[in-house]
């Protein structure tokens, strides 16, 4: 309990150093304190994992109460928006743009696995996962790469991914950018094979539980069949009788499937869409793909899907949710219609992007 209360009183000193400092550099300052703090509660929340999986006798209810608190923290978005602005033009500040892009890239990777790792552990017993070497391997790695370095006492030269945020000066007096790029990149392959083990054991294990899910099965049997000539040869004129909920559903599923020229169909022309082929390569290379995948994990089982209006002429938002106990997450899109299909409009992430 006083590790889930430690977690609560983070946040609560992010919040006010977000609402009280006024002057930047004392913010950005700050700020790189308040992500060196996360990452102490990432090393927190894999080390509570590997402890609990070695012992003789593994509580998984004690698991599962680790990944609700874990989960509850990184669910506080709204607590990080001004941080992530500010920690991005800190680091850019800080390094050349490879370094930087590597180092915001990685950020963003750490929250996006371990809302998935802590939805894993809530949702199976996940015997087989914790079982797993290259898990546990990459989990420990993790924990010396975000926080302790490789000596006996932490120092902040050491090559660590909280030092990078923290102390940037001392890290690039001491080591080059191809180190820093390397170090990042390590840890980026470790969230990936962290990634990668939690799809499998989801495969496995959730579904027999669950039941198989398709974000189409809500189509009617007419929908599903236009669906699949869609699948088939991506001509939109099969979707013109689908709703803007069911367009949303059916991007999702191309995303889960992986269907890149699927996705592309489904994108709104705002008079700058890129052509497919630029498109794909940006899909992959840009992290786009990334961020649909955790889009369509986060959101499987979801709850509800409605229809919003807004104020834009020929465009509505279609608001997916999805709910644990008394937490609640939401994602909105809006739609525009395009040659009487409705389309996501998705150009502001392809110009972040």
């Amino acid at each position: 309990m006083s590790k889930w209360i430690w977690c609560v009183g983070c946040i609560v000193g992010i919040t006010m150093l977000v609402g009280c400092q006024n002057n930047a550099e004392e913010q950005l300052e700050g700020i790189g304190k308040s992500w060196s703090d996360r990452l102490l509660i990432e090393k927190e929340f894999y080390g509570q994992i590997l402890h609990e999986i070695e012992s003789d006798e593994m509580d998984l209810s004690y698991l599962k109460g680790i990944a609700t608190g874990h989960k509850v923290f990184i669910t506080q978005d709204h607590l990080y928006e001004a941080v992530n602005d500010l920690m991005e033009e800190n680091i850019e500040q800080s390094y050349d743009e490879s370094v930087a892009v590597k180092v915001v890239q990685t950020l963003r990777e750490i929250e996006d696995t371990s809302f998935v790792i802590a939805n894993y552990m809530q949702e199976t017993k996940g015997q087989a996962l914790y079982g797993n070497k290259q898990f546990i391997n990459s989990l420990s790695y993790l924990i010396e790469a975000y926080v302790d370095g490789k000596g006996e006492t932490i120092a902040s030269n050491d090559l660590t991914l909280m030092n990078i945020v923290k102390h940037p000066e001392e890290i690039m007096s001491t080591h080059s950018s191809t180190d820093i790029v390397n170090r990042l990149n390590s840890i980026l392959n470790n969230l990936t094979i962290l990634s990668q083990n939690l799809s499998v054991e989801i495969e496995q294990n959730l579904q027999p539980v669950r039941g198989k899910f398709s974000y189409i099965d809500e189509l009617s049997e007419d929908h599903q069949k236009l669906y699949n000539q869609f699948q088939t040869d991506h001509n939109v004129n099969h979707m013109k009788d689908f709703s803007p909920e069911e367009i949303v559903l059916a991007y999702f599923h191309s995303a889960a499937i992986h269907d890149v020229e699927a996705i592309y169909a489904l994108l709104y022309d705002n008079g700058d869409l890129p052509t497919y082929e630029m498109f794909q390569q940006q899909y992959e290379e840009k992290g786009l793909s990334r961020k649909d995948f955790d889009l369509v994990m986060r959101y499987r089982y979801y709850d509800s899907i409605e229809l919003q209006e807004n104020e834009y002429e020929n465009s509505v938002n279609v608001v997916l949710s999805v709910s644990l106990e008394t937490n609640k997450d939401s994602v909105i899109f809006e739609l525009k219609e395009e040659q009487n299909v409705w389309k996501m409009n998705l150009s502001h992430l392809l110009k972040e992007s």
